[in-house]
């Protein structure tokens, strides 16, 4: 919920029933409309039908799982590559850190402690939902982007490509391929 926050709801966990449904279930989503309770250790979801989808975050959750037990085991150096998403703890030594390619972009990245994930519309044509309308987010391109955590640069990778565009709430490295055409901020969600 806070990364659904951060992102201006592009990434919306409660994306779930129009994945299932199509637009139509579009009133049944709402990352704003879920209630934590602290006492109970319980979600609630107001409306029947509602439901969540972690696959946004799902490759970076992990990543951040399997890095805290190598940490938590002494390991100073890694680099994971889970489909793509690429998390890096520490350095090679001697490095400035570990060396990745990120599409768009011709000189490579030094990555340190940080991770990397793309989200386009070309390998899984149509997969992309906007939480906005419901639809496929069809266009060309990816959108890259870099955070200190994963599943962060998960939400925010998918996040950046339906609105097509970095927001001021994004704290990070973003990267457009230039096949995806940016989108000028008009001060809302595209």
């Amino acid at each position: 919920l806070h990364l659904a926050r951060e992102t201006g709801g592009a990434f919306d966990p409660t994306i779930l029933p129009v994945l299932r449904g199509g637009p139509a279930q579009l009133p049944l989503t709402g990352w704003n409309k879920v209630r934590l309770n602290p006492v109970t250790k319980t979600v609630e979801m107001p409306e029947p039908g509602m439901g969540m989808d972690f696959g946004g975050i799902g490759k970076g959750w992990a990543l951040d799982k399997a890095a805290a037990v190598l940490k938590a085991a002494g390991v100073q150096h890694a680099l994971f590559n889970f489909g793509g998403q690429i998390l890096a703890i520490g350095a090679p030594k001697g490095a400035q850190g570990w060396r990745v390619s990120i599409p768009g972009r011709t000189e490579p990245l030094f990555l340190q402690n940080a991770s990397v994930s793309t989200s386009g519309d070309t390998e899984h044509p149509r997969h992309i939902k906007s939480p906005f309308n419901g639809l496929a987010v069809r266009r060309p391109g990816s959108a890259v982007a870099i955070r200190a955590g994963a599943a962060e640069a998960d939400a925010w990778s998918t996040a950046l490509f339906i609105l097509g565009k970095t927001p001021p709430s994004f704290h990070g490295q973003s990267f457009f391929d230039p096949g995806i055409p940016t989108i000028p901020d008009k001060g809302g969600p595209s």
